[in-house]
Parts: C-alpha cells; sequence; structure tokens
C-alpha cells in the first residue's frame, strides 16, 4: 500500500511558510514525549494537502453495549451480562476550516469542479487521507472511505469579525482503513520513508 504524497506545489502558501519536523532522534537526550499534532496532513484528492484546518475531529469510538437482564428473584433489576453491539451513530468527521479563493472545501476535499449550491450537487462519495509524523516518521495514517457531507455551513459574516470565511462540516463516511502503522515503537524499514513510498 502507498503511503499518499502530498502535493506541496498545489498546498503552497503565497509567503512560502515552512516550519521544521519536531527531532525525536535522540531520545536519551530529551524530547516532546507529549503526542502532538504538528506533523499532522489531511489529504484530498490526488493527494492534495488540503489547507487551512483549523479543526479535524473523527468519532469512531462509539457502539451500543446492550445490558441483559434475567428472571431470577436474586438478581431482578439488576443487569447481570453486557453485550457489545453495532456502532449505531455511524462514523463521522467534524471539520472546520478557513476557506481559500478558487479552493473551496467541496473542491479540495471532495473534487467538486463548481462551488456547490447545496448537498445535493455532491454526486459520488470521495476518500480522505490523514496520516500524523512522529518528527519526520510517519506514526500512524488512515484512509477514510465513501465519504459524503452530510451537513456543510459557511460561518457568516459579522461587522466586528476578523474577516475570514470560515465553513464547517460533517462527513459521514463508510470506512476507516489503516494504512501505516508505526504506534509500537519501533521504525519499521518499510515506514522509514517519506509520502508516497511503498508502506
Amino acid at each position: 500500500m502507498t503511503l499518499p504524497s502530498p502535493d506541496k506545489e498545489k498546498a503552497a502558501n503565497i509567503y512560502g511558510v515552512e516550519t521544521k519536523d519536531l527531532d525525536y532522534s535522540d531520545e536519551t537526550q530529551g524530547f516532546v514525549s507529549t503526542k502532538t499534532y504538528h506533523g499532522v496532513y489531511i489529504l484530498g484528492k490526488d493527494n492534495n494537502v488540503i489547507g487551512r484546518i483549523r479543526s479535524w475531529s473523527v468519532d469512531v469510538y462509539g457502539r451500543n453495549v446492550q445490558q441483559v437482564y434475567e428472571l431470577n428473584k436474586d438478581t431482578w433489576g439488576r443487569p447481570v451480562d453486557l453485550v457489545p453491539g453495532i456502532n449505531s451513530s455511524g462514523y463521522t468527521i467534524q471539520v472546520e476550516r478557513a476557506e481559500v479563493w478558487g479552493s473551496e472545501l467541496e473542491r479540495d476535499m471532495a473534487g467538486a469542479e463548481d462551488i456547490w449550491a447545496d448537498l445535493i450537487d455532491q454526486t459520488k462519495p470521495f476518500t480522505i487521507y490523514e496520516v500524523l509524523y512522529k518528527g519526520s516518521q510517519p506514526y500512524i495514517g488512515w484512509k477514510y472511505v465513501g465519504c459524503w457531507f452530510s451537513q456543510k455551513s459557511d460561518q457568516g459574516y459579522t461587522s466586528d469579525g476578523d474577516g475570514i470565511i470560515s465553513v464547517s462540516g460533517t462527513i459521514n463516511f463508510v470506512r476507516r482503513i489503516k494504512i501505516a502503522d508505526n504506534s509500537k515503537g519501533k521504525i519499521k524499514s518499510d515506514l522509514v520513508a517519506k509520502p508516497g513510498d511503498q508502506v
């Protein structure tokens, strides 16, 4: 499987702003042990980095757990077992983004050619990638398939606001697939790679 390679030219800001990766090369000399999202990419159509994302929150860890009761004078009214069930709320992503002229959310994320009049204009699902790096090394990567917007709204304009046009949305997806995993602490040779290399 290929770790998606971000197209930095398409994501570049006009000022050439870049930062260096955090250095985790010598963990005996002290390092940031708190997990951070300094090295996160959100990639859309054609592996474009979706820039200006202000918040990104994925909800996949919810399910029903059914309590089991029995007809028994000694246990009546109290559960005697639990049965894990299905994820009844589905899988969702909440996203908020500052819009970019000519690269609006639906264009960058869903590959739309035009700005949508409403969500009925989305006629096919899309795929999103999320890749988290620990310094310069891939840590974990996810692929979200079967994505559909269930909500998208402009934040609106105010006379005393910051002037930034922002949009928020809810994306429902069918499945989250792990495409890279280095979370066990040892760099696997197939993950010592830059985006685009095979994993």
